[in-house]
């Protein structure tokens, strides 16, 4: 038994009798309810038996429509998404001529539903798409599966434009194709912003290939212009270090046989600034070989400690007249014997040495070799070098390394020097798989840190 939810039912019967008796037939929908209770979309047909008589007989017929009716709103809300959809959407049947199209389709191609309806969709082929990409997609589509892909189309007016598609089968219950789904954007927009973009990228790719190509030939000439600098002042400091080594032979003999106190005298600056004068040919001639990757390192075997006393008796009078202490400290578990070139390890310690003493005014100047690191073969010597001297600034330290450049301008003209130095013991340093740093203070003194790798040897190498 079913019952009208608003207890209208008498209403809706007596309509039903005046409606059949005029047409013999009624029919409606409303929403009913079980006895229970539950509310249910109902449908009421009737007829009467004597449309000359209706109160004499009539039957009537209620059903239960619910799902009829869902079904229908969910065909109605996927008609309104169709419709409202922001891309193309083209229905075929099996042979492909247009069952349906949407409002979007008809606002990006120009043709009505009316004009595409019962078409193919060959009508918005351009011409310009190859023929490989249909066989495609109709091999793809045939053998049931969904195809993608990029289009070139021509609307209605003749302009070209670019779609993305996707194209796939519709199929039965039985699984058999019916129709056949195409959802199509118009990309047009995106296509003209994408190409823009890879025409600026190309123009940067070969802006960038054209400055590195400059930048490389720039380079390369840089490096021919240094070579042939480095070999220029190799040869320029050997050729001056022979007539160089005449003039301090040749004034230290004159010093011998004179007698004259003046003549003393100005031999002995003669031979002094001779002596400072091959000091900087030898630092500039060997910048200029390592530069030239011309110098070679020596490995022999020598005693470290004496090589040390050699370098601090050479330093030992200049500290002196200054009144500075020269303090050494060897750490007892630096091997005595090490293998390599002893003469350029004693070039880095009589440079740092220099240095210390000629900056420091008072005070002192310490000396300390300890291991940093322990192979099989092989030792890794810490050297720091001391002082308690003028110190240096911050900003400074940075060009302490640089081959003719020193921390300070004035150092030039208040200490001498030509910066040659301390840019040799760094290249020296890392010749031997080391390094060098420092740690300053302005007026507060200077320590050299320099790390470098020797081989081990034994008194029995030694010569």
């Amino acid at each position: 038994m079913f019952y009208d939810t608003h207890q209208r039912f008498e209403t809706v019967g007596e309509d039903a009798y005046r409606v059949a008796a005029r047409s013999r037939a009624f029919s409606t929908e409303l929403i009913l309810k079980h006895k229970d209770g539950t509310l249910f979309r109902g449908a009421l047909n009737g007829r009467v038996l004597d449309p000359a008589h209706p109160q004499e007989g009539s039957i009537w017929v209620y059903a239960d429509i619910s799902e009829r009716h869902k079904a229908e709103q969910e065909i109605r809300k996927l008609l309104q998404a169709l419709e409202q959809s922001p891309v193309s959407i083209v229905i075929t049947n099996r042979e492909g001529l247009i069952e349906y199209v949407n409002p979007r389709f008809t606002k990006v191609t120009g043709f009505t539903a009316e004009e595409a309806i019962g078409r193919n969709p060959r009508i918005l082929q351009s011409g310009e798409t190859p023929r490989e990409i249909y066989e495609q997609l109709w091999q793809t589509l045939l053998a049931g599966k969904e195809w993608r892909g990029v289009v070139r189309n021509r609307r209605k007016n003749g302009e070209l434009f670019w779609e993305e598609a996707s194209m796939s089968p519709i199929l039965d219950d039985k699984g058999e194709v019916t129709h056949y789904l195409a959802v199509k954007e118009d990309i047009t927009e995106r296509k003209r912003i994408e190409d823009e973009l890879e025409q600026h990228r190309s123009h940067l790719e070969n802006l960038v290939e054209q400055r590195t190509a400059d930048l490389s030939a720039a380079l390369a000439a840089a490096k021919v212009a240094d070579q042939a600098k480095d070999a220029f002042l190799a040869n320029v400091s050997h050729e001056l270090r022979t007539p160089l080594n005449a003039v301090i032979g040749l004034s230290e003999l004159a010093r011998r046989i004179s007698t004259d106190p003046r003549q003393q005298d100005y031999l002995d600056k003669v031979t002094g600034a001779g002596k400072s004068l091959a000091g900087i040919i030898n630092d500039l001639l060997d910048l200029s070989k390592i530069s030239a990757d011309r110098m070679e390192l020596e490995a022999k075997a020598f005693g470290l400690r004496a090589l040390i006393q050699r370098s601090r008796s050479v330093m030992a009078h200049r500290a002196t007249e200054k009144g500075l202490e020269l303090i050494e400290e060897i750490d007892d578990a630096v091997p005595d014997v090490l293998v390599g070139d002893p003469l350029r390890i004693e070039q880095i310690l009589l440079n740092l040495l220099s240095n210390a003493i000629k900056f420091t005014p008072a005070g002192h100047v310490r000396l300390r070799i300890s291991l940093h690191a322990r192979a099989e073969t092989r030792a890794g010597l810490n050297i720091d070098v001391e002082d308690t001297g003028i110190g240096l600034a911050e900003e400074s330290i940075a060009r302490l390394f640089q081959p003719f450049a020193q921390a300070d301008a004035s150092m030039n003209r208040k200490f001498g020097g030509t910066g040659l130095g301390l840019a040799l013991c760094k290249r020296l340093a890392e010749m031997m798989d080391g390094n060098i740093r420092v740690t300053s203070r302005e007026g507060a003194g200077t320590t050299f840190h320099v790390r470098i790798w020797l081989g081990v040897g034994d008194a029995d190498q030694l010569v």
